[in-house]
């Protein structure tokens, strides 16, 4: 009787920790854990990067001149993948429809609550993820780890 309720205990407690583990981390298909991205792990200076190629791409699509790095915002960080940094941005004079939207790039499903989509960028250039993996600048290994976090968190 004391075997069984050690080993309950012990089921129980297994449980709770690989319970907490998922959470905090998200899993993968094959199980491994995968933590979010800290946005810290990318300087100051690199956002500015980021965000100027994301007004210079807004600007070429007509938006105004009055359209700054300062009103664009990072909403989400899904990491940076030899130099090419995954993140959806958005600013203060673009109107998303609200609808669910679903990309599939490299067999692996994104899904998003509006019509915001994630971006690359590499070298002062935005990208769809759909480019950056055709363009080689990610792998499929990185899209389905994106993927993880994205449709994670």
């Amino acid at each position: 009787m004391k075997t069984k309720i050690l080993v309950l205990i012990g089921s129980v407690a297994f449980a709770v920790l690989i319970a907490a583990l998922v959470f905090s981390y998200g899993t993968n298909a094959f199980g491994f854990f995968i933590k979010k991205p800290d946005v810290d792990e990318i300087s100051p200076k690199q956002w500015q990067y980021v965000k100027q190629s994301y007004v210079d791409m807004k600007k070429r699509n007509g938006y105004p001149d009055s359209l700054t790095v300062e009103s664009v915002s990072v909403d989400e960080y899904c990491g940076s993948y030899k130099g090419s940094v995954v993140v959806m941005l958005s600013d203060d004079q673009t109107v998303y429809t609200t609808a669910i939207t679903i990309d599939t790039v490299a067999g692996t499903r994104f899904q998003y609550s509006n019509s915001n989509t994630l971006l690359v960028w590499n070298d002062g250039e935005l990208y769809t993820l759909e480019q950056a993996y055709s363009g080689r600048l990610l792998s499929k290994s990185d899209i389905k780890t994106i993927g993880v976090i994205h449709n994670k968190y």
